[in-house]
């Protein structure tokens, strides 16, 4: 399913628990930057079985589809992206695993020079590169 949202297994989130939120809302504002200035197109969806009550937040880019699980409580970064239906085209998972969504970020990242133009004239050549 889409990358996890959950933390790492053996997190003591009773002790860890703020620091915890911490980078999780940090994280949550960082896929907003990525969800507004760097995706084609953006949605979030109901449509994990295994985790029926997060939304999972699909990014569709250059470097292929990326997707995280979202904590409810930051959905407020994400005002502008549309929440559409599970069955949403747009929002079905195309099998990637975590690994593969940090290499499509990696390459994503590759793709844009510090002054956000384009270093790469085929990106579908790049999605094929790497799956």
């Amino acid at each position: 399913m889409p990358s996890s949202g959950s933390p790492p297994a053996g997190t003591d989130l009773a002790a860890d628990g703020e620091q915890v939120r911490d980078l999780y809302y940090e994280r949550a504002h960082l896929l907003a930057v990525l969800a507004h200035r760097l995706a084609r197109e953006a949605v979030i969806a109901y449509n994990d079985p295994r985790e029926p009550a997060l939304p999972v937040l699909y990014l569709d880019t250059a470097a292929g589809q990326i997707s995280w699980h979202l904590n409810p409580k930051h959905l407020s970064l994400f005002d502008t992206v549309p929440v559409v239906q599970p069955s949403d085209p747009r929002a079905a998972w195309d099998g990637h695993d975590k690994n593969t969504a940090l290499t499509r970020l990696r390459a994503l990242a590759q793709l844009t020079s510090p002054a956000g133009e384009s270093t790469q004239t085929d990106p579908v050549t790049l999605s094929s590169d790497i799956g």
